[in-house]
């Protein structure tokens, strides 16, 4: 059973992104001249998505309260090595531990998408809507896609899609994502048998992997101004939609019109192109399957025979 401090931790998670999420539409509805047109109840989720904040930090320090120690609670008084020395198959128990967890992830992704809607129909009085909302929609082509129509960038969805079946596969995706995550940070902790509780070492963890790439691009900027930018960093971004276009291939990288755009700066002729850089699927796929690869390996090295076998002659 659940304790009590992993619930309120995760859904403390939820409400924080929902905090988020509001402040990012209504910065929208400012930008846009005071409404956004064809406004719906999933909006909230869609756009907490496109935040770096609710996507790469709350909602997977809410699956790791959930069950980011779900390997190292039973490593305590060694309980999982005595278990463990009398299973026919250990796998049996490895996979039931990672089941677990991608079971309980998805649900969290889900039940993440049923309370924004709710609160958002309760609240506001929206319904949800198999239409795209007017002010997230663009033509479908890639050649057309354009993240910078706000300040603050966000993934524009195809016109012709179907908005909820959308918002309920990105509450699956973003389940999968979750226990990926959670999966690799439980098994690291059991693997080096941390001391700190599996949340608080991954909560710090998804902050630094976060911030340290916008404290490196600015860092660039100073020593080099003239060096070109990235304006988004190379791991934790692979779990932020907004960086990347709905509609484009798999392994798609380059977006909007690849124009070329000269212009003049105090006597300087500089030339840009139109084009949008955004990640590609195939990155994400990649990255999901290096952390799960490592998970495998933390996994082996501390529940596989000779891991067992090194902590039982400590025991004795």
């Amino acid at each position: 059973m659940l304790e009590a401090w992993r619930l309120l931790m995760a859904l403390g998670c939820i409400v924080v992104s929902i905090a988020i999420s509001y402040a990012l539409l209504g910065s929208f509805q400012v930008q846009s001249g005071g409404s956004l047109a064809g406004s719906s109840a999933p909006d909230v989720f869609y756009v907490g998505l496109n935040d770096s904040l609710v996507a790469c930090i709350l909602l997977p320090t809410g699956a790791l309260a959930l069950c980011g120690d779900a390997f190292s609670k039973e490593d305590r008084g060694g309980f999982s090595d005595i278990v463990l020395s009398r299973l026919s198959n250990r796998r049996v128990w490895l996979w039931g531990k990672c089941l677990s967890i991608t079971v309980t992830c998805l649900l969290y992704a889900l039940a993440t998408l049923v309370l924004m809607c709710v609160f958002d129909m309760v609240v506001f009085g929206t319904m949800p809507s198999v239409t795209v909302p007017q002010w997230l929609a663009y033509s479908g082509n890639p050649d057309d896609f354009q993240w910078n129509r706000y300040y603050i960038r966000i993934a524009l969805v195809p016109e012709s899609w179907n908005y909820t079946h959308l918002v309920i596969v990105l509450a699956l995706v973003e389940g999968v994502i979750l226990s990926i995550i959670t999966i690799t940070f439980a098994s690291c902790a059991a693997a080096i048998r941390a001391k700190t509780n599996p949340t608080l070492l991954g909560f710090a963890v998804l902050v630094a992997l976060t911030a340290l790439p916008e404290l490196f691009v600015n860092v660039a900027f100073l020593l080099n101004p003239s060096l070109q930018q990235r304006d988004w960093g190379f791991l934790m971004d692979r779990f932020c939609l907004c960086f990347y276009c709905l509609g484009a291939s798999f392994t798609q990288t380059e977006v909007g019109q690849a124009a070329v755009i000269t212009s003049q700066f105090d006597g300087q002729e500089i030339v840009a192109s139109a084009a949008t850089q955004v990640n590609s699927y195939s990155t994400l796929a990649l990255v999901l399957l290096l952390l799960a690869g490592l998970s495998l390996l933390a996994l082996l090295h501390r529940y596989g025979e000779s891991g067992v076998g090194r902590r039982n002659a400590r025991v004795d």
